[in-house]
């Protein structure tokens, strides 16, 4: 009967102590796991629960999204402009070829 109440007291105790990251690995893709301790790829975490660990996936992952996207843009955005710099300059070519 012992052996009962101790698995009753320290099975909560052991549940307690899991603990579950959040961790972006090589290919960039986002994942909640359980673990013990941060590792290298963990961007998020500890967090008691699965569902805090989710919630954090969403918004850390995003972080990292936004600011690509930011990038690609920055970088059309330069693209755009040095091409029509490029069709300004070789229109007046042609205008003052003209005249």
């Amino acid at each position: 009967m012992s052996s009962i109440g101790f698995l009753l007291t320290t099975a909560p105790v052991l549940a307690a102590s899991d603990s579950w990251v959040v961790i972006k690995d090589k290919n960039g893709i986002c994942k909640v796991i359980k673990d013990q301790e941060k590792t290298p790829k963990t961007i998020a975490g500890p967090f008691k629960t699965k569902e805090e660990a989710e919630k954090a996936k969403v918004t850390e992952c995003a972080k990292g999204e936004v600011s690509t996207k930011g990038k690609a843009t920055d970088l059309m955005e330069k693209a755009k402009e040095k091409v029509k710099a490029k069709v300004d300059k070789a229109k007046q070519k042609v205008k003052d070829k003209a005249e």
